[in-house]
C-alpha cells in the first residue's frame, strides 16, 4: 500500500459498518485486492466482532470501533516506536541490526508509512526473520501472564499519553476526541501480587518502567487490547 493511497481509519471503519457510498466501497475493495496484509487485518477484525459485547462487559461495540489502520507512532520518536520495539526484541535474542537498517527494510516493504506503522504491520520485521508472530484484539492480562511463562516476547499497543502524560487530560481527550492507540511498548513482566506491569518503552529514558495494572490496562484499552505475541523460531537466521 503506497503512502499516497493510505486509507483513513474513518473510511475503513465505515466500510466495515456498511456506511460507505459506492465509490468509497470500490476504493476499499480495490485496495484489498492488492494488499494481502489489509485483507488479513479485515478478516481478523470481522472474526472478533460477534464476541465484542461479552468481552467488553456488556458495552456494545461494532466492528467500526476496532482501530483498523491506526498507527503505532509517537511525535517524539519520529514514528519509529514499533521499529524500536522490534529492534529491542531482536537484541534480546542476540540479533543485532542498526535502527537505520531496520527502518530502511520496513520502508522498502511499506510496513512503515510516513504516519507510522499500521497495526497490521507490527511484527513484520520479526516475521521476516522467521519469528512466529500472533496478532490479537481483546487480549487479557492472563494472555500476557501465559506468554511470559512461555518466555515469549510481546508488543502491546497503547495510548502513550496515558502512561507518561497527564492522566486527567488523557481521560478528557478520550471523551472528547476518542481513543488513540498511538504507541508501541514491549511487555517484559507482570507482578500479579502487587499488580504491576513492567514494560520497555522506546519513548522513556529508562530501559524498563513499571506501571500499576489499572493504568496499563486503561492505556492498552485504546487499541481494544491489541497484543502482538512473538515466539522465537526453532533456528534463528
Amino acid at each position: 500500500m503506497k503512502n499516497e493511497d493510505y486509507l483513513s481509519d474513518e473510511l475503513v471503519a465505515a466500510y466495515m459498518d456498511g456506511n460507505t457510498c459506492a465509490e468509497e466501497t470500490m476504493l476499499v475493495i480495490d485496495r484489498m485486492k492488492c494488499d494481502q496484509l489489509l485483507q488479513e487485518f479485515m478478516e481478523m477484525s470481522e472474526s472478533v466482532d460477534s464476541d465484542l459485547e461479552l468481552q467488553l462487559n456488556g458495552r456494545t461495540h461494532l466492528a467500526s470501533d476496532i482501530p483498523m489502520t491506526a498507527m503505532a507512532a509517537t511525535a517524539t520518536g519520529g514514528n519509529l516506536c514499533d521499529i524500536q520495539c522490534e529492534d529491542f526484541i531482536l537484541k534480546r535474542h542476540d540479533i543485532h541490526f542498526s535502527n537505520t537498517v531496520l527502518e530502511e527494510e520496513a520502508r522498502r516493504n511499506e510496513w512503515l508509512l510516513t504516519e507510522g506503522t499500521p497495526l497490521y504491520n507490527i511484527g513484520r520485521l520479526l516475521e521476516s526473520m522467521n519469528f512466529k508472530v500472533e496478532r490479537k484484539f481483546h487480549s487479557t492480562i492472563e494472555d500476557i501472564s501465559c506468554a511470559l511463562n512461555e518466555d515469549a516476547d510481546m508488543i502491546a499497543i497503547v495510548d502513550g499519553g496515558e502512561l507518561i502524560g497527564d492522566r486527567e487530560k488523557e481521560i478528557e481527550e478520550d471523551r472528547l476526541i476518542g481513543e488513540i492507540p498511538d504507541h508501541a511498548v514491549v511487555v517484559v513482566g507482570f507482578d500479579k501480587v502487587n499488580e504491576m506491569v513492567e514494560i520497555h518503552d522506546p519513548q522513556s529514558e529508562n530501559e524498563y518502567d513499571k506501571y500499576p495494572l489499572e493504568q496499563f490496562l486503561d492505556a492498552w484499552a485504546d487499541s481494544c487490547h491489541y497484543l502482538i505475541t512473538i515466539r522465537k523460531p526453532a533456528v534463528l537466521c
